[in-house]
């Protein structure tokens, strides 16, 4: 597939410039130069402004006559060999969207520092859903980069062939998520004509005439996708006198070693797959990383090259100016305790720095800003704010630093091979001999919790030289806490009261959901949660705890009536207790699977109910107790009768982020025992 671009994740985005044709959603369309953006809105050299939703795409150049020079395709491949490829294929994948005939990548360092990257593309579209492969958006650095497109086709059925032409190539910015500004542009395509049937091709080659670095050269690539791939190859060229580092991860047994030829002073690694079939996902699958074949490779045989780059950037970035320590002191004031010291900087930069991402060069892109600069600006992305926090804790007297991080939804790369990994930015904090980590990039976590993406994976210290892991916390730290009460009438009505509590990422998510709500449609969005189980229930009231106090934990409460809470049949009332989750587990819904269950963190619920039942009646049935545990989690549930009361209580703990493949049918007959009792209903008999 093509290369892998974990790094530059980090800072590439957009780049804002003059002369700008702005294409409107009404239809219409401007010649301008765009300012700057901020909060949704361009700022216009005509002193105009713009809504983000107002546009629909930038054209860089305007519309003029600028062309974009296309190949003349002389290495397009053999037609005839294309088909004589295809025809079996379509019999053996006769379910596919697609299939990728020619998936090659070519990765060269030249011998001045230079590099550059090819790739080349054919493919068959199966279903309408395909028709995507034709659009491409590829990025170049004005400075640093260019690209050049060397054909691209579109191959009828009946043999007609339409090429790419110069008119059908711009460059373009796009204009949604625009938190992030940067030095890159992309120049977008899309090969005429492309429908179902038909078979399409491109390459094209990227030049990076200015790297940021010539000794950082980080070549990767993976080897599969969701539809079926014919030749999937990567080549990676290497003057003669250096030596490449490289890891070739989930290859088939014996696969994983390359073809190794030296020619013209040039070193030549290849790999090659063929046949490669479909990539069928399952749920909570791991990253892709972790699963399909990739090769990761680099010069260097150590990190200290790379630690120490990065560790100049960043410490340079760090420094404790007048301005940070003042603000530190200010946010800190009357605290004694560090854990309190520490909160309450951890909050402030959460809600007063707004994530927007500007970058200019791999400078502020790996390691930010400096930190008085993202406190003058009172913005900045992970980087910046991670910076800023760690800087505001040195003012303290407090150990920080800001690391990289690869979040745990794209899996594990190989360490071994020295690398810019890191797609995220945290902060590390070393305190009476231990350290722990914060995420300061969220805007709803109370301390000491950070977001479950970085739960359970490799973080990079450059200033300490070290790789750490971030721990997994344990369920209670990441936990729903339930209380129901239920007054139950003879009639089967009902008034229940529900309140929780949250910790962890949960906390997190559900202040972060009740915030986005403006505070006057708070009653109707209960309302209409409560609606969804009961139609004719009726709110009585409700409360919203601390949805802006990051330093008090955020909880719900509300009051309500039902109807029919309980059916009736003759003496029998039969009825669930209300609020209460029916689990579901859609992660082992299937007779079998490939790969390990993978969540992005702990999980925890706690339920607590008590139902007052009529006085006419006695108790029929309730769920016999249940208490049991398998070795990445436990659930315990039960019921009991107090008077004429009913009173339940469980506890389900999941305590492991990464299940095994090969536990997968105990943990599925695990789930399903607790999926089965959070069904069971309560009977009653009424006793006249």
């Amino acid at each position: 597939m093509k290369k892998i671009l974990i790094f530059s994740s980090l800072f590439i985005i957009f780049s804002l410039i003059s002369g700008e044709q702005i294409w409107l959603k009404d239809g219409s369309s401007l010649e301008t130069s765009i300012k700057f953006f901020r909060d949704s809105v361009f700022f216009l050299s005509t002193g105009d402004s713009l809504l983000q939703t107002e546009v629909s795409e930038i054209l860089y150049g305007g519309s003029g006559e600028t062309k974009y020079h296309v190949g003349n395709g002389q290495d397009f491949w053999d037609l005839q060999y294309i088909m004589d490829m295809i025809k079996p294929a379509k019999l053996d994948y006769p379910d596919a969207g697609g299939i990728i005939i020619l998936d090659e990548g070519l990765e060269k360092l030249h011998n001045d520092g230079k590099r550059s990257y090819r790739y080349h593309f054919i493919g068959m579209i199966l279903k309408p859903e395909m028709t995507y492969w034709g659009e491409n958006s590829l990025y170049f650095e004005e400075g640093r980069s260019t690209v050049k497109i060397g054909g691209g086709r579109t191959i009828k059925p009946d043999g007609t062939i339409y090429y790419l032409e110069e008119d059908m190539v711009k460059v373009t910015m796009p204009v949604e998520g625009m938190e992030f500004m940067d030095q890159d542009k992309y120049l977008s395509f899309t090969l005429p004509e492309v429908q179902k049937g038909d078979i399409i091709e491109y390459y094209y080659e990227r030049n990076t005439y200015n790297p940021y670095d010539h000794r950082v050269f980080e070549p990767s690539y993976y080897f599969q996708s969701s539809e079926p791939v014919l030749i999937s190859r990567f080549t990676v060229e290497i003057p003669e006198t250096l030596e490449l580092n490289y890891i070739a991860k989930n290859f088939p047994e014996g696969g994983g070693e390359p073809l190794v030829r030296i020619s013209e002073g040039m070193k030549m690694y290849q790999w090659e797959l063929r046949r490669i079939p479909p990539l069928i996902r399952e749920e909570y699958m791991p990253g892709e990383i972790d699963i399909v074949p990739g090769v990761y490779a680099s010069l260097f045989g150590s990190w200290d090259y790379l630690f120490e780059w990065e560790s100049k950037l960043n410490l340079r970035r760090m420094e404790v100016t007048p301005e940070i320590e003042q603000q530190a002191l200010r946010i800190t004031r009357g605290l004694d305790r560090v854990d309190d010291q520490i909160a309450a900087i951890y909050h402030w930069i959460q809600r007063n720095i707004r994530y927007v991402s500007i970058k200019g060069g791999v400078g502020s892109g790996l390691c930010g800003h400096s930190a008085s600069t993202t406190l003058e600006n009172k913005f900045g992305d992970c980087i910046d704010k991670s910076t800023l926090f760690a800087s505001m804790l040195q003012a303290l007297g407090i150990q920080a630093y800001p690391v990289g991080i690869l979040t745990n939804d794209n899996g594990q790369p190989p360490w071994d091979i020295p690398n810019v990994y890191a797609n995220h930015a945290i902060t590390e904090i070393h305190l009476n001999d231990t350290f722990f980590f914060l995420d300061p990039t969220s805007s709803d976590h109370r301390f000491p919790y950070f977001s479950g993406d970085d739960h359970g994976t490799l973080v990079t210290n450059p200033i300490l030289g070290e790789i750490h892991s971030t721990p997994i916390p344990e369920p209670d730290d990441n936990m729903r806490s339930y209380q129901i009460d239920v007054v139950l009438k003879s009639s089967g009505d009902a008034v229940i009261d529900y309140s929780s509590t949250y910790t962890g990422d949960w906390e997190a998510w559900i202040r972060g959901f009740w915030r986005d709500i403006p505070r006057s449609e708070w009653e109707n969005q209960i309302s209409e949660m409560i609606s969804a189980d009961h139609p004719e229930a009726q709110l009585l009231e409700y409360e919203i705890s601390n949805p802006e106090r990051l330093d008090k934990q955020f909880g719900l409460s509300w009051k309500y009536r039902i109807r029919n809470l309980s059916l009736i049949a003759r003496d029998l009332m039969v009825f669930r207790i209300p609020d209460l989750r029916q689990y579901s587990f859609p992660e082992v819904a299937t007779r079998e699977r490939k790969y390990n269950i993978e969540y992005a963190t702990s999980y925890g619920l706690k339920q607590n109910a008590k139902v007052e039942i009529p006085l006419n009646t006695s108790v029929r049935f309730v769920p016999p107790e249940i208490n049991i545990e398998c070795p990445y989690a436990s659930y315990q549930a039960g019921y009991r009768v107090e008077d004429n009361f009913i009173i339940y209580s469980d506890s389900f703990k999941r305590y492991a982020r990464r299940i095994p493949a090969d536990y997968y049918l105990e943990y599925k007959a695990f789930l399903n025992q607790i999926s089965r009792y959070s069904k069971y209903k309560i009977v009653l008999q009424k006793t006249f």
